[in-house]
């Protein structure tokens, strides 16, 4: 199974990961499956799985993966899937390789991919696995992604912190190591020069461009690969409509100067290795990149407090030897 060579979709979410899947949908030749977090669910989790040897443990793997939430919407033929696995060397790679294989040809195509943005935290390790992969990174502004996470589940509330998490999740790429195995996709241009963007695509997954690529959005509830789910998940919407250019730069309209300097301040150099400018003055920027530096600084510290606090009694009596005496013992020495 070396040389199968599957298409990774990756990126901060929100980037446009969901649009870029569904145009590549759109080639009669490529089979885009939606989320499933193989890696960061799965595959991570082995130990909880144990020893897939085990008919028991194999059916409890398979059971999760195919019900989760954006596999299932997708129908796959669960049985044909576990009997091929039944038969293999139930490696996880080998599982995935099943999985991709037999997604793409219950609808006819040649080429198999898969789109979960989180694996762009595990590129090497989806390399090591399948050495002819291609990965393509969907990059988007840090200010406009950060503003079309407000009011989402996975959003923390802070505009800081989400433009810390687009910043791990682009930096993750950059330092990826995985040569020209990776194609970045920028958001910006997609929406503005689509047909242009997608031949350069094309060319580097060494595919023929089809026009159909700029049709994605007709007949978005029988995709081909499964709907967008967008009862599940309503932010997707906007990929199953025309494309709109001016979406790129809502976030100048949406975000006070205050809020653009949070994410600037956060993700601003990240920003700049990207070609993104922040529009902050450079005093001003400064001194938001120190104020979100302390946030994110008392925000780790919160978490350890609390993870402490939720710590088994012996390791709190182990620790108390080392804590510091209260301040009113303090004073008295």
């Amino acid at each position: 199974m070396s040389t199968f060579a599957p298409i990774f979709l990756v990126g901060c979410p929100r980037s446009g990961t969901t649009l870029v899947r569904r145009m590549l949908d759109a080639h009669p030749q490529v089979a885009i499956a939606p989320e499933t977090f193989f890696v960061y669910k799965f595959w991570r989790h082995r130990r909880h799985y144990g020893d897939l040897r085990a008919d028991a443990n194999l059916n409890r793997l398979l059971d999760d993966l195919l019900a989760f939430r954006g596999v299932a919407d997708v129908a796959l033929d669960g049985e044909a899937l576990r009997e091929k696995a039944r038969r293999s060397d139930r490696r996880y790679r080998t599982l995935f390789t099943l999985f991709l294989r037999q997604f793409a040809e219950e609808r006819g195509a040649a080429v198999a991919g898969e789109k979960t943005p989180n694996h762009v935290f595990y590129l090497r390790l989806l390399q090591r696995g399948f050495p002819a992969a291609r990965f393509v990174h969907v990059l988007r502004d840090a200010r406009a992604v950060a503003n079309s996470w407000r009011g989402l589940p996975w959003s923390s509330g802070r505009l800081w912190r989400d433009a810390a998490r687009w910043r791990e999740h682009v930096a993750a790429a950059r330092r990826s190591r995985t040569g020209g195995a990776l194609c970045t996709v920028r958001f910006e241009r997609l929406v503005r020069a689509p047909e242009r963007e997608l031949r350069r695509l094309c060319a580097f997954l060494e595919l023929d461009f089809v026009p159909a690529m700029l049709r994605f959005h007709e007949d978005a509830g029988a995709a081909p690969t499964g709907p967008v789910n967008t009862g599940r998940e309503p932010w997707k919407e906007k990929a199953t409509r025309p494309l709109d250019p001016s979406v790129a730069e809502q976030w100048k309209e949406d975000l006070t100067p205050a809020q653009v300097a949070q994410v600037e301040g956060r993700a601003g150099r990240e920003m700049r290795r990207w070609g993104y400018a922040p529009q902050t003055p450079r005093g001003s920027l400064a001194w938001a990149r120190a104020e979100t530096q302390v946030r994110e600084w008392a925000w780790m510290a919160g978490r350890a407090a609390r993870a402490f606090g939720r710590a088994p009694d012996a390791l709190r009596r182990a620790w108390k030897p080392f804590a510091p005496a209260p301040r009113e013992d303090r004073d008295q020495t």
